[in-house]
Formats: structure tokens, C-alpha cells, sequence
């Protein structure tokens, strides 16, 4: 019988370690960014948060995008909602979303009020493909001295196939 070596159970259970990390790292998906939760400006009298009804769907389903405001001041904003898939190493915009028309409303959500909800996939598509999906919103909020700022609130959801929910 053949004597396996140190250096065999070495690199094996370096190669388990890059296999768990790897799936670890499709479960936690991709890292979370500053402006995903509550962002604050202007020393905290500006704050919003993106908020979603889910953190996980299945293909075919929809979720709720809206705009909640955190802050002592009102934030404006238009109903534009960018969309990204993350591709395994960065955000891309989708096509969907770079197709996207949007009405030129311009909307408030007021101290400790709630935006409109929007309803994702939006203009009626279907998302089709599992995976990371991060929104995108530009608010602004300006005060009675005039002093303003845009922020830009994001938050994200886990496609599933339906054999995965």
C-alpha cells in the first residue's frame, strides 16, 4: 500500500478551503456597499434608505422598491430606478434598465414618511436569470437655508430558479 505524503493533505485541504470559500462567498454575495441601508448627509438631518419587501425572490415573482425617509428634511426624487446584476467581480447595469422610460414625475417622500412603492421588475418585463440585483436611487434634500445634497441609496435582492425556493 502506497504511503500518501504531508504535502498531499496539505494541498488537498487547500483546495476544500478555496472550494468553501468560493461557495461561501456565492451565498453572502457580493460585498455591501456604503450606500446600501440608511445614508446620511448634511450632519444627519438628511437620510434615506432603499428599501425592498425581500432580500430573496424566485424567478417570475415581484418585490416592492421604495423610498423611505430617515431624516429631518424632505428628499425629492423622479421615479427613475437603476438596475445592475452582479457579474461575479462588479455591477453591470442591465439592459432592461438601460432601456427604461421612465415619466418625468418629480416626488417627495416627507420626515419619517414613505415614498411611492415601485414594483420591480418594472415596465412589466420578467427577470428571468438568478442572481444579485442592486437598485439604484438618486434622492435629493435641501433645507430652508438652501443648503442640499443628493444622495444615493441602493439596496439589493437574491434571484433564485424556481427549484431553489
Amino acid at each position: 500500500m502506497k504511503r500518501i505524503g504531508i504535502r498531499y493533505w496539505i494541498g488537498l485541504l487547500g483546495l476544500l478551503a478555496v472550494a468553501c470559500g468560493e461557495r461561501a462567498g456565492e451565498l453572502d454575495g457580493p460585498p455591501v456597499h456604503a450606500s446600501e441601508g440608511v445614508v446620511e448627509a448634511l450632519d444627519g438631518r438628511a437620510a434615506g434608505e432603499l428599501w425592498v419587501d425581500r432580500e430573496q425572490m424566485t424567478v417570475g415573482e415581484q418585490l416592492v422598491v421604495q423610498v423611505r425617509n430617515r431624516g429631518e428634511l424632505a428628499l425629492g426624487f423622479g421615479r427613475p430606478v437603476m438596475v445592475e446584476r452582479w457579474d461575479g467581480e462588479g455591477w453591470v447595469e442591465t439592459e432592461a434598465s438601460r432601456r427604461s422610460a421612465w415619466t418625468m414625475d418629480y416626488l417627495y417622500a416627507f420626515p419619517g414618511e414613505e415614498g411611492i412603492e415601485q414594483v420591480w421588475p418594472f415596465g412589466g418585463t420578467e427577470v428571468s436569470e438568478p442572481g444579485w440585483y442592486r437598485f439604484t436611487k438618486r434622492v435629493n434634500a435641501e433645507d430652508l437655508d438652501g443648503e442640499s445634497t443628493q444622495l444615493e441609496l441602493r439596496a439589493r435582492v437574491r434571484v433564485v430558479a424556481k427549484d431553489q425556493s
